[in-house]
Protein backbone atom coordinates (compact mmCIF):
# COMPACT_ATOMS: atom_id res chain seq x y z
CA UNK A 1 0.00 0.00 0.00
CA UNK A 2 3.03 2.61 0.48
CA UNK A 3 4.38 1.61 -2.74
CA UNK A 4 0.63 2.77 -4.09
CA UNK A 5 0.60 5.84 -2.13
CA UNK A 6 4.13 6.69 -3.79
CA UNK A 7 2.88 5.84 -6.72
CA UNK A 8 -0.08 8.39 -6.59
CA UNK A 9 1.83 11.39 -5.16
CA UNK A 10 4.79 10.89 -7.47
CA UNK A 11 2.17 10.59 -10.72
CA UNK A 12 0.83 13.77 -9.32
CA UNK A 13 -2.90 12.48 -9.28
CA UNK A 14 -3.17 13.27 -5.95
CA UNK A 15 -4.00 16.84 -6.71
CA UNK A 16 -7.04 15.24 -8.96
CA UNK A 17 -8.53 14.38 -5.69
CA UNK A 18 -11.35 16.61 -4.79
CA UNK A 19 -14.81 17.83 -6.51
CA UNK A 20 -15.96 21.39 -6.65
CA UNK A 21 -16.67 21.52 -2.71
CA UNK A 22 -13.41 21.23 -1.52
CA UNK A 23 -10.89 22.15 -3.71
CA UNK A 24 -8.37 22.44 -0.55
CA UNK A 25 -4.98 20.52 -0.48
CA UNK A 26 -4.60 16.89 1.09
CA UNK A 27 -3.72 17.52 4.58
CA UNK A 28 -2.64 13.45 4.68
CA UNK A 29 -3.10 10.08 3.25
CA UNK A 30 -4.10 6.40 4.80
CA UNK A 31 -4.42 3.05 3.07
CA UNK A 32 -6.90 0.05 3.59
CA UNK A 33 -7.90 -2.92 1.48
CA UNK A 34 -10.26 -0.58 -0.19
CA UNK A 35 -7.79 1.86 -1.23
CA UNK A 36 -5.79 4.85 -0.74
CA UNK A 37 -8.08 7.45 1.13
CA UNK A 38 -6.90 11.46 1.07
CA UNK A 39 -8.06 14.02 3.79
CA UNK A 40 -8.79 17.06 2.68
CA UNK A 41 -10.10 20.27 4.83
CA UNK A 42 -13.87 19.45 4.20
CA UNK A 43 -14.01 15.80 3.11
CA UNK A 44 -12.12 12.19 2.64
CA UNK A 45 -12.02 11.10 -0.93
CA UNK A 46 -11.18 7.02 -1.82
CA UNK A 47 -9.01 6.56 -4.61
CA UNK A 48 -8.54 3.65 -6.00
CA UNK A 49 -5.69 2.53 -8.91
CA UNK A 50 -6.48 0.09 -11.88
CA UNK A 51 -4.12 -2.07 -10.37
CA UNK A 52 -5.98 -2.46 -7.48
CA UNK A 53 -9.64 -2.83 -9.13
CA UNK A 54 -8.18 -5.24 -11.73
CA UNK A 55 -5.03 -6.69 -10.33
CA UNK A 56 -4.77 -9.08 -13.40
CA UNK A 57 -5.28 -6.48 -15.56
CA UNK A 58 -7.92 -8.49 -17.46
CA UNK A 59 -9.30 -5.32 -18.78
CA UNK A 60 -7.24 -2.57 -20.15
CA UNK A 61 -10.36 -0.07 -20.33
CA UNK A 62 -10.30 0.10 -16.41
CA UNK A 63 -9.32 2.88 -14.92
CA UNK A 64 -8.03 4.50 -11.60
CA UNK A 65 -11.21 6.40 -9.68
CA UNK A 66 -11.95 8.89 -7.16
CA UNK A 67 -14.69 8.90 -4.67
CA UNK A 68 -15.78 11.05 -2.11
CA UNK A 69 -16.15 8.92 1.11
CA UNK A 70 -17.26 10.98 4.03
CA UNK A 71 -18.49 14.79 3.68
CA UNK A 72 -16.25 15.77 6.73
CA UNK A 73 -13.11 16.74 7.09
CA UNK A 74 -9.51 17.77 8.57
CA UNK A 75 -11.69 20.75 9.83
CA UNK A 76 -13.59 18.86 11.49
CA UNK A 77 -13.25 17.79 15.49
CA UNK A 78 -14.03 14.32 15.30
CA UNK A 79 -11.60 13.23 12.37
CA UNK A 80 -8.95 15.53 14.41
CA UNK A 81 -9.81 13.44 17.37
CA UNK A 82 -10.11 10.29 16.00
CA UNK A 83 -8.82 9.58 12.26
CA UNK A 84 -5.53 11.69 12.96
CA UNK A 85 -5.06 9.81 15.99
CA UNK A 86 -5.34 6.66 14.69
CA UNK A 87 -3.02 7.90 11.76
CA UNK A 88 0.03 8.77 13.84
CA UNK A 89 -0.69 5.70 16.58
CA UNK A 90 -1.16 2.92 14.09
CA UNK A 91 2.41 3.06 12.94
CA UNK A 92 4.17 -0.08 11.00
CA UNK A 93 7.26 0.69 13.62
CA UNK A 94 4.94 0.26 17.07
CA UNK A 95 1.96 -2.41 16.13
CA UNK A 96 2.62 -4.74 13.23
CA UNK A 97 2.09 -7.37 15.75
CA UNK A 98 -1.00 -7.08 17.18
CA UNK A 99 -3.30 -5.84 13.99
CA UNK A 100 -1.92 -4.29 10.26
CA UNK A 101 -1.86 -0.77 10.21
CA UNK A 102 -4.94 -1.03 6.83
CA UNK A 103 -7.19 -2.83 8.94
CA UNK A 104 -7.02 -0.54 11.64
CA UNK A 105 -7.97 2.86 9.51
CA UNK A 106 -10.43 0.86 7.64
CA UNK A 107 -12.36 -0.13 11.12
CA UNK A 108 -11.65 3.52 12.62
CA UNK A 109 -12.29 5.10 9.22
CA UNK A 110 -16.24 3.30 10.20
CA UNK A 111 -16.27 4.36 13.15
CA UNK A 112 -14.89 8.18 12.99
CA UNK A 113 -17.83 8.72 9.70
CA UNK A 114 -20.53 7.39 12.49
CA UNK A 115 -19.73 9.58 15.06
CA UNK A 116 -20.13 12.66 12.55
CA UNK A 117 -23.19 11.94 11.61
CA UNK A 118 -23.92 11.40 15.09
CA UNK A 119 -22.83 14.67 15.61
CA UNK A 120 -24.46 15.97 13.15
CA UNK A 121 -27.79 14.54 13.85
CA UNK A 122 -27.49 16.38 17.45
CA UNK A 123 -26.99 19.59 15.70
CA UNK A 124 -29.72 18.82 13.50
CA UNK A 125 -32.31 18.53 16.46
CA UNK A 126 -31.05 20.88 18.50
CA UNK A 127 -31.28 23.26 16.21
CA UNK A 128 -34.67 22.42 15.35
CA UNK A 129 -36.27 22.26 18.91
CA UNK A 130 -34.20 25.66 19.62
CA UNK A 131 -36.03 27.38 16.85
CA UNK A 132 -39.30 25.97 17.88
CA UNK A 133 -38.82 27.19 21.54
CA UNK A 134 -37.36 30.77 20.93
CA UNK A 135 -40.64 30.95 18.26
CA UNK A 136 -42.62 30.67 21.56
CA UNK A 137 -45.67 28.64 22.37
CA UNK A 138 -48.68 30.65 21.94
CA UNK A 139 -52.18 30.11 23.80
CA UNK A 140 -55.27 29.06 21.29
CA UNK A 141 -59.17 29.95 22.54
CA UNK A 142 -59.62 26.12 22.89
CA UNK A 143 -56.70 24.87 25.03
CA UNK A 144 -52.68 24.96 24.17
CA UNK A 145 -51.66 23.78 21.04
CA UNK A 146 -47.92 22.06 21.43
CA UNK A 147 -45.74 22.55 18.69
CA UNK A 148 -44.58 19.29 17.02
CA UNK A 149 -41.10 18.45 16.02
CA UNK A 150 -40.67 17.11 12.42
CA UNK A 151 -39.59 13.56 12.25
CA UNK A 152 -38.12 13.79 15.62
CA UNK A 153 -39.15 9.46 15.67
CA UNK A 154 -37.25 9.40 12.59
CA UNK A 155 -34.19 11.61 13.64
CA UNK A 156 -34.04 9.12 17.50
CA UNK A 157 -34.42 5.63 15.27
CA UNK A 158 -31.76 7.11 13.58
CA UNK A 159 -29.59 8.00 16.34
CA UNK A 160 -29.94 4.91 17.83
CA UNK A 161 -28.67 2.76 15.05
CA UNK A 162 -25.79 5.07 14.72
CA UNK A 163 -25.26 4.11 18.21
CA UNK A 164 -25.39 0.49 17.88
CA UNK A 165 -23.21 0.52 14.59
CA UNK A 166 -20.71 2.23 16.57
CA UNK A 167 -21.14 -0.13 19.34
CA UNK A 168 -20.29 -2.96 16.59
CA UNK A 169 -16.63 -0.91 15.39
CA UNK A 170 -16.06 -0.60 18.81
CA UNK A 171 -16.13 -4.66 19.01
CA UNK A 172 -14.34 -5.30 15.65
CA UNK A 173 -11.66 -3.36 16.56
CA UNK A 174 -10.97 -5.29 19.91
CA UNK A 175 -11.59 -8.48 17.83
CA UNK A 176 -8.94 -7.59 15.21
CA UNK A 177 -6.36 -7.04 18.00
CA UNK A 178 -7.38 -10.04 20.33
CA UNK A 179 -8.72 -12.86 18.34
CA UNK A 180 -11.07 -14.26 20.95
CA UNK A 181 -12.51 -18.04 20.53
CA UNK A 182 -15.17 -18.02 18.19
CA UNK A 183 -18.74 -19.05 19.28
CA UNK A 184 -21.32 -17.88 21.66
CA UNK A 185 -20.00 -14.83 24.70
CA UNK A 186 -18.00 -13.14 22.01
CA UNK A 187 -17.49 -10.23 25.08
CA UNK A 188 -17.09 -12.97 27.38
CA UNK A 189 -14.06 -14.61 25.26
CA UNK A 190 -12.49 -11.00 23.89
CA UNK A 191 -12.05 -10.83 28.14
CA UNK A 192 -10.31 -14.02 28.01
CA UNK A 193 -8.06 -13.36 25.38
CA UNK A 194 -7.63 -9.84 26.77
CA UNK A 195 -6.69 -11.25 30.28
CA UNK A 196 -4.38 -14.39 28.43
CA UNK A 197 -2.15 -12.11 26.40
CA UNK A 198 -1.90 -9.16 28.90
CA UNK A 199 -2.05 -10.88 32.67
CA UNK A 200 -4.96 -10.31 35.23
CA UNK A 201 -3.42 -7.24 36.61
CA UNK A 202 -2.75 -5.17 33.23
CA UNK A 203 -4.60 -2.05 32.71
CA UNK A 204 -6.08 -2.90 30.32
CA UNK A 205 -8.25 -5.52 31.61
CA UNK A 206 -9.45 -2.57 33.74
CA UNK A 207 -10.18 -0.55 31.07
CA UNK A 208 -11.92 -3.46 29.06
CA UNK A 209 -14.32 -4.06 31.92
CA UNK A 210 -15.61 -0.22 32.07
CA UNK A 211 -15.45 -0.63 28.54
CA UNK A 212 -17.87 -3.65 28.48
CA UNK A 213 -20.86 -1.61 30.66
CA UNK A 214 -20.82 1.19 28.00
CA UNK A 215 -21.24 -1.32 25.24
CA UNK A 216 -23.93 -3.52 27.23
CA UNK A 217 -25.95 -0.37 27.37
CA UNK A 218 -25.77 0.62 23.96
CA UNK A 219 -26.85 -2.79 23.05
CA UNK A 220 -29.71 -2.66 25.93
CA UNK A 221 -31.05 1.09 24.43
CA UNK A 222 -30.76 -0.73 21.11
CA UNK A 223 -32.61 -4.04 22.07
CA UNK A 224 -35.02 -1.52 23.86
CA UNK A 225 -36.36 0.77 20.70
CA UNK A 226 -36.39 -2.84 18.06
CA UNK A 227 -38.35 -5.00 20.38
CA UNK A 228 -40.00 -2.90 23.45
CA UNK A 229 -41.54 -4.75 25.96
CA UNK A 230 -43.16 -3.94 29.85
CA UNK A 231 -39.74 -4.04 31.66
CA UNK A 232 -37.61 -2.92 28.62
CA UNK A 233 -38.56 0.19 26.31
CA UNK A 234 -37.34 3.47 25.11
CA UNK A 235 -40.02 6.13 25.87
CA UNK A 236 -40.20 9.44 24.23
CA UNK A 237 -41.84 12.32 23.77
CA UNK A 238 -41.98 15.53 21.57
CA UNK A 239 -43.09 18.43 23.40
CA UNK A 240 -45.58 17.85 26.27
CA UNK A 241 -47.31 19.89 28.86
CA UNK A 242 -46.67 18.09 32.25
CA UNK A 243 -48.74 18.53 35.48
CA UNK A 244 -46.90 22.19 36.61
CA UNK A 245 -48.87 23.26 33.08
CA UNK A 246 -44.96 24.54 31.79
CA UNK A 247 -44.27 22.75 28.47
CA UNK A 248 -41.35 20.99 28.35
CA UNK A 249 -39.02 20.07 25.51
CA UNK A 250 -38.53 16.31 24.09
CA UNK A 251 -37.39 13.91 26.33
CA UNK A 252 -35.90 10.05 26.01
CA UNK A 253 -35.80 7.40 28.39
CA UNK A 254 -34.74 4.04 28.81
CA UNK A 255 -36.75 1.47 30.82
CA UNK A 256 -34.79 -1.32 31.99
CA UNK A 257 -33.75 -3.65 34.84
CA UNK A 258 -30.36 -3.50 34.17
CA UNK A 259 -29.45 0.36 32.55
CA UNK A 260 -31.86 2.74 33.27
CA UNK A 261 -31.73 5.86 31.93
CA UNK A 262 -34.48 8.21 33.23
CA UNK A 263 -36.38 10.53 31.20
CA UNK A 264 -34.50 13.45 30.46
CA UNK A 265 -34.10 16.30 28.19
CA UNK A 266 -33.52 14.80 24.37
CA UNK A 267 -30.78 17.18 22.93
CA UNK A 268 -28.97 17.04 26.72
CA UNK A 269 -29.18 12.95 26.08
CA UNK A 270 -27.68 13.27 22.36
CA UNK A 271 -25.56 15.99 23.47
CA UNK A 272 -23.76 14.26 26.36
CA UNK A 273 -24.19 10.46 24.99
CA UNK A 274 -22.09 12.02 20.91
CA UNK A 275 -19.67 13.26 23.59
CA UNK A 276 -19.10 10.25 25.44
CA UNK A 277 -18.52 7.73 22.28
CA UNK A 278 -16.19 10.09 21.19
CA UNK A 279 -14.26 10.06 23.86
CA UNK A 280 -14.31 5.93 24.15
CA UNK A 281 -13.55 5.82 20.63
CA UNK A 282 -10.33 8.07 21.46
CA UNK A 283 -9.97 6.45 24.81
CA UNK A 284 -10.17 2.80 23.02
CA UNK A 285 -7.50 3.75 20.78
CA UNK A 286 -5.13 5.14 22.94
CA UNK A 287 -5.21 2.24 25.48
CA UNK A 288 -4.86 -0.49 23.03
CA UNK A 289 -2.15 1.24 21.43
CA UNK A 290 -0.32 1.53 24.89
CA UNK A 291 -0.95 -2.10 25.64
CA UNK A 292 0.25 -3.79 22.44
CA UNK A 293 3.01 -1.28 21.35
CA UNK A 294 6.31 -2.44 20.69
CA UNK A 295 9.72 -0.67 19.79
CA UNK A 296 12.46 -2.74 20.30
CA UNK A 297 14.22 -2.44 24.10
CA UNK A 298 13.27 1.19 24.44
CA UNK A 299 10.53 1.71 27.34
CA UNK A 300 7.40 3.16 25.53
CA UNK A 301 3.88 4.29 25.53
CA UNK A 302 1.00 6.46 24.66
CA UNK A 303 1.32 10.16 26.13
CA UNK A 304 -0.33 13.34 25.59
CA UNK A 305 1.00 15.43 22.66
CA UNK A 306 2.04 19.53 23.46
CA UNK A 307 -0.47 21.64 21.79
CA UNK A 308 2.14 23.87 20.18
CA UNK A 309 3.51 20.02 18.47
CA UNK A 310 0.04 18.79 17.29
CA UNK A 311 -0.81 17.70 13.43
CA UNK A 312 -4.57 19.22 14.45
CA UNK A 313 -5.66 20.54 17.73
CA UNK A 314 -7.81 17.85 18.41
CA UNK A 315 -5.33 14.93 17.67
CA UNK A 316 -3.86 14.43 21.33
CA UNK A 317 -2.58 11.34 21.38
CA UNK A 318 1.32 10.01 20.69
CA UNK A 319 4.30 7.61 21.41
CA UNK A 320 6.38 8.70 23.94
CA UNK A 321 10.14 7.11 24.87
CA UNK A 322 11.11 7.19 28.43
CA UNK A 323 14.79 8.91 28.35
CA UNK A 324 16.09 11.01 30.79
CA UNK A 325 14.37 10.22 33.52
CA UNK A 326 10.48 11.63 31.43
CA UNK A 327 8.88 10.88 28.86
CA UNK A 328 9.76 12.19 25.75
CA UNK A 329 6.96 12.33 22.60
CA UNK A 330 8.15 10.56 19.06
CA UNK A 331 7.71 12.61 16.02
Amino acid sequence: MKREIDQIRDSGKVFEVGDADDQTPIRFMFGTPDGLYAVKDKSIFLTQLADHIDPERTNIDVRDVHQKALPYGFENPVVGKILVSAKRLFNAGFMSDAIAQETAMEIILGGTGILCEMQDLTDKVFGQISSIAAAGIPRGDKGQMLPHTPDLRTSIDTYIRLINNLRQMLIDFLVAIYKPAEGKGLLANLKTAIHQKHGDDHGFCTFFDDLTQAIAFMRELRNAWEHPKAGQKVVWKDFAMKPDGRVYSPTIELVSAEYPQCEMDLVAFMKQCTATLIYRLEDLIGNACAANRSFGDFECGVMELPMERRQHPEARLTYAVFLNGEWQPIG
